[in-house]
């Protein structure tokens, strides 16, 4: 009698993969199923082909990943395809590096503010586009630290649009302080001198003044009739000045040593780092016996004055977090005693 014996199907699947766009292919994979009286994949004599029609140009979407040709004995092969899914690249994938070009003053716009960068894809490719401020019209404060900037990629089929943070410099807007003219008589008092105030704005006005400028002149009743200047300066500081000049250091307390902790200028707590970080260095030095003081003349010198700061030669995007002093202490105060050695009585 005659038999026939078919061959037993094989079903080879292409496995799925994902990729991005502008990535080459990774090597494609396959799972064979359907072998009989305990064979397995030895029984191969030639491996299936495993190709797919995408290349690194091809845009996102999904693609066949198609297997053929394999070959063994007494099998037959069916080829079922897999899917390879190309996504949108990263237009940071291959590093970017932006930063705000310059300065504005208070009152000017964050979109006056010029944005440089340069983006490229994971495999290095430059991905041109448009890189803005997300709140262009914004207009920041002196004690604002970083701005959102959003990059829109030209092929935002192959691109995701993407945005981050830049650290930006708000130096403050300048008022003008004049000090009006006045006339008096010989011997007697000066009057009560006055000012105008000149250039705010975003519609601001005097009521932003949260102290009022000192208005002096050196005349007296007994000054001769003349011409006297009349001045207007911060009250705040004058106190200091002349305590400055009279040889009191109102700034350093004649610390001989200043430690200052600067953070990256985009680090979201900052400011509450240096602070923590400072605070235990306060700890331990007063466990040390060393004086510490907390210097706020230092901080707001080094911040606001970019000649002051370049003397830290710190890197450019960070900026100055807290300032102490220490030194021998000038001033003793009451500890908690040391407890006396103690027995453990047992009964």
């Amino acid at each position: 009698a005659t038999i026939t014996v078919l061959p037993a199907t094989l079903a080879v699947t292409a496995n799925d993969v994902t990729r991005a766009y502008g990535m080459p292919n990774p090597q494609f994979s396959y799972e064979i199923a359907g072998f009989v009286l305990g064979e397995d994949a030895s029984v191969i004599e030639q491996e299936p082909t495993v190709s797919c029609s995408a290349n690194a140009a091809s845009v996102p979407g999904d693609y066949a990943i198609s297997a053929s040709g394999a070959l063994a004995a007494n099998y037959a092969f069916q080829y079922l395809d897999g899917t390879l899914t190309v996504t949108k690249a990263s237009a940071q994938g291959g590093g970017s590096q932006v930063a705000a070009v310059g300065a504005i003053t208070y009152g000017q716009s964050l979109g006056e503010l010029p944005l440089d960068g340069t983006f490229s894809d994971e495999s290095g490719n430059a991905v041109p586009g448009e890189l803005a401020w997300s709140e262009p019209e914004s207009h920041p404060a002196c004690a604002t630290a970083t701005a959102e900037w959003t990059f829109t990629p030209q092929d935002p089929e192959c691109y995701d649009a993407i945005s981050g943070t830049a650290a930006i410099t708000v130096l403050p807007a300048t008022l003008a302080v004049t000090a009006n003219d006045a006339t008096r008589a010989y011997g007697t008092p000066n009057p009560q001198f006055s000012y105008e105030i000149a250039g705010f704005v975003l519609g601001e006005d005097e009521r932003v003044i949260e102290q009022e400028p000192a208005v002096t002149c050196e005349a007296t009743t007994a000054s001769v009739p003349g011409d006297y200047a009349i001045s207007v300066s911060d009250p705040g500081y004058k106190r200091f000045e002349n305590a400055m000049l009279g040889g009191k250091d109102f700034v350093f307390r004649g610390a001989p040593h200043m430690i200052v902790v600067a953070t990256p200028k985009n680090a979201p707590c900052g400011k509450f780092d240096c602070s923590i970080a400072l605070t235990q260095f306060d700890l331990y030095a007063q466990s040390l016996g060393v004086g510490t003081c907390w210097c706020g003349f230092a901080y707001y010198a080094f911040t606001l004055n970019r000649g002051m700061r370049s003397l830290l030669h710190l890197p450019p995007e960070y900026k100055v977090g807290a300032v102490m002093l220490f030194g021998p202490p000038a001033v003793d105060y009451p500890r908690a005693t040391d407890p006396e050695p103690y027995r453990i009585i047992r009964p």
